[in-house]
């Protein structure tokens, strides 16, 4: 019986032994690829090969690639849409599939890939390019600016802008988009990133009779006076209206709601898929997007009561995440105290979120156009946040950062931080 006891012990122990020995996974390192300003490379089907060679080699474990990009249309054979065919007026047509054939070669070299939806923006200026474009059925549908010199305008007319956004409560726009993630998460991707999920930049679209009506009906009341009740412009300036902290928790709301649906839409297909966003870091300037990134627990309302109402923080959506990408895209790396540097930034992020979903830090290659500035910026982002995402792969061929960007990687494995907690 000792025997047989001591022989108990012994396999005990040594099962686990073998289960501490297990090696703990790593810390996901992204690489971006572009739609458009990648187009003329992938054209070569070979280059796919090519460049998800040296992506493995240089340490990234998942390819995030662009399949639509602002013109609205998808870079796959699409039931919903037509697949593109021009880009900044340069014409092309492939014979096969963009995206199955870049899983097929990135699921061969063990890399993941997430497919990055740009949801609304439809269509691109100054070419004139896109879904609102080409399709009459959306004329007079993109979004309306309310502008300090013009006042009301459709985005189609303005030139300044290069994206033409679409009203994120327009339920025609949203079921394109549902039905394009539905075609996505059919094929074998690992996550879906939404892209351009937000009001355009500003602050001042959507003003839409749509908007209007939705907002009375938040309100539980008409308007008086619109849109002065929100804000009127004097000298070019904002002055807050009566209704003006309202109108940005009704926003952050809108976006909200469409991240919980078109999370449902997703893992009805498919449970196992990853939701991705990418946001900018810069949190306390996103409300004028919508973009409420921050955990639903955060009050952001007492450090912000000067765009926040008490209800912004119920549309807080990080917990509708697997993973958000906080894009710290700023020259400065290093500084706690810095405000404009990459890790007060992310340090920022990781506070906000409140491990609500993992937190990627996002940097933009081409604020660090040497090895030893993207080696930095690499290994902060593997020290301070759950994983790493670099954009965007035409700046790290540009400014040949790849051996920069191995070099922080390294430096990650051996501070003991590239290892998940």
């Amino acid at each position: 019986m000792k025997i047989l006891s001591y022989l108990f012990y012994l396999t005990v122990g040594l099962m686990a032994m073998s289960s501490c020995s297990k090696p703990q996974p790593e810390k996901e390192r992204s690489l971006w690829i572009d739609a458009d300003a990648n187009l003329r490379t992938f054209l070569v089907k070979e280059n796919v090969g090519k460049y998800l060679d040296k992506a493995v080699e240089t340490g990234f474990t998942k390819i995030i690639l662009d399949v639509r990009p602002g013109s609205g249309y998808p870079m796959y054979p699409s039931k919903v849409l037509p697949e593109i065919t021009k880009v900044n007026g340069f014409e092309f047509s492939r014979d096969w599939d963009y995206l199955q054939y870049f899983l097929e070669e990135a699921h061969k070299r063990n890399l993941k890939l997430t497919a990055s939806v740009t949801v609304f923006s439809g269509g691109r200026q100054p070419f004139g390019e896109g879904v609102v474009y080409d399709d009459p059925k959306w004329n007079g549908k993109s979004s309306v600016e309310y502008t300090p010199d013009r006042g009301m305008m459709d985005m189609k007319d303005n030139l300044a802008q290069i994206h033409v956004f679409m009203n994120p409560l327009d339920p025609d726009w949203r079921n394109i988009v549902f039905d394009l993630l539905r075609e996505i998460a059919a094929y074998p991707v690992d996550g879906i990133a939404l892209d351009y999920c937000r009001y355009a930049s500003g602050g001042n679209t959507d003003f839409s009779e749509m908007s209007r009506t939705a907002f009375e009906q938040y309100l539980g009341k008409k308007f008086e006076h619109f849109p002065d009740d929100i804000f009127r412009y004097e000298d070019g300036k904002r002055v807050p209206g009566v209704y003006y902290r309202d109108w940005w928790a009704f926003r952050a709301k809108n976006i909200h709601d469409f991240i919980q649906s078109s999370r449902d839409v997703i893992k009805n297909i498919n449970p196992a898929i990853e939701l991705e966003y990418w946001a900018a870091s810069w949190y306390n300037a996103l409300h004028a997007h919508g973009q409420n990134w921050a955990s639903k627990r955060h009050e952001t309302w007492k450090e912000r009561p000067d765009f926040a109402s008490e209800d912004y923080s119920k549309y807080g959506f990080a917990d509708l995440l697997d993973i958000f990408q906080s894009g710290a895209y700023l020259e400065i790396i290093w500084g706690p105290d810095e405000p404009e540097s990459i890790e007060a930034q992310l340090a920022n992020s990781m506070r906000l979120v409140m491990n609500d979903c993992k937190l990627y830090g996002s940097v933009y290659a081409a604020n660090q156009k040497t090895a030893e500035s993207i080696s930095d910026a690499v290994f902060l982002c593997l020290r301070d946040t759950d994983g790493l995402s670099v954009f965007d792969i035409v700046q790290v061929i540009r400014f040949d950062l790849w051996d920069g960007i191995r070099d922080g990687i390294r430096r990650a494995a051996e501070a003991n931080v590239l290892i998940k907690k």
